[in-house]
């Protein structure tokens, strides 16, 4: 009786250590937090670009409500400045904020590609509409140059992307501010031949995305694939306004380079829905990280109600095609806002707290 026993407890710990490692596979992976120096904007933006050129984090444009919350009547100003974050010492422990130059006009909610030492900003609005433009920023030499790349063949905000094999892929988003639908198509722009000196490269239209169009997801590279991870998507609601629907879903795109093509899998799905995650996705270890995210579990709360965005982080094991959640959480919650690969970590440059309330923290996360 009492071997039975004790085989009984035996076998309800391992279900129970089976069943904890399923859930938090990922505990081993310990990220540190560090605060750098506030962004210079004291409100902070949402969605500004963001990337590394030399030794700076570069972070330009970006939008926020200086004066007033959105619900207290407050007005969207889009802003055009770029600043640089230089690092004073090797152990980032002193960091100074420069105002280095401004993007030819106001932008925010593009994408932000880092790309041969600089920073590929992709599309994007203003206070008016959508944008074409794709612009490429550096820092050399004290000095911020700006130099313009074959326009988007549509306007486009709010989509994600990462460059596959020196290809430039880009994926959902929308195209006007008043859009009740979003796009599924998919654009890719061959670097590989800027870098040869070629003609100037085209945008080619790619398969599109399967499933339901969508935007506000968060993009990764993983080998010769794009990954393209949650968002949401626009439906027209009763009134002509657009109702969101928040995805959990994961896919990958396996890029055919030589004919310019590829084919779309779908991959394991999110723990939960997630959209506007700080991205690229940090890919680290074998593993894709997703940190933090609008759930969509406070749609409809009133603003000064919300309790914030999720500070959950979730790993994907490409090999596996498994998701897990990891013991650790963000110490602060942030959407909107890129990711940025600098030194041996990653850095989110200000952000959206809540819906229409940013943050000038900037926060770096590595291990």
């Amino acid at each position: 009786m009492n071997r039975a026993r004790i085989a009984r407890f035996g076998l309800s710990l391992f279900i129970l250590l089976a069943v904890s490692l399923r859930i938090h596979p990922a505990h081993a992976q310990q990220w540190r937090f560090e605060k750098l120096d506030d962004f210079p904007n004291p409100v902070g933006v949402a969605s500004p670009f963001a990337g590394q050129s030399g030794s700076v984090l570069l972070v330009a444009g970006g939008a926020n409500f200086p004066d007033k919350k959105p619900w207290e009547g407050g007005k969207k100003i889009w802003h055009d400045q770029v600043y640089a974050l230089e690092a004073i010492d090797a152990d980032r422990s002193k960091t100074q904020w420069h105002l280095v130059g401004k993007l030819p006009r106001p932008l925010a909610y593009g994408i932000s590609i880092p790309w041969n030492d600089r920073v590929v900003c992709v599309g994007g609005s203003d206070a008016s509409q959508h944008a074409r433009d794709v612009l490429v920023l550096g820092y050399q030499d004290s000095k911020l140059s700006i130099e313009a790349l074959s326009d988007l063949p549509v306007p486009l905000a709010n989509a994600c992307g990462a460059i596959v094999d020196g290809m430039l892929i880009l994926s959902g988003g929308i195209d006007r501010p008043d859009a009740t639908e979003c796009q599924r198509k998919t654009w890719g722009l061959d670097l590989k031949r800027l870098q040869a000196k070629d003609q100037p490269p085209l945008w080619l239209e790619l398969p599109e995305i399967p499933g339901r169009p969508r935007m506000l997801s968060t993009a990764a590279t993983w080998n010769d694939s794009l990954l393209v991870i949650g968002g949401v998507t626009l439906a027209p609601g009763p009134d002509g306004n657009s109702v969101r629907e928040y995805l959990s879903e994961c896919w990958k795109f396996e890029l055919d380079r030589a004919a310019f093509s590829g084919r779309w899998i779908r991959q394991a799905d999110l723990p939960i829905p997630l959209a506007a995650s700080p991205g690229p996705a940090m890919v680290r270890e074998s593993r894709i990280w997703i940190a933090g995210g609008d759930a969509g579990d406070q749609l409809g709360v009133a603003p000064a109600a919300h309790r914030g965005f999720s500070k959950k982080l979730y790993a994907f094991d490409p090999a596996a095609n498994r998701w897990s959640e990891s013991s650790q959480e963000l110490p602060f919650a942030r959407v909107t806002v890129p990711l940025v690969r600098w030194f041996d970590g990653w850095v989110i440059p200000s952000g959206e707290v809540k819906p229409g309330i940013r943050s000038s923290e900037v926060w770096w996360i590595g291990n």
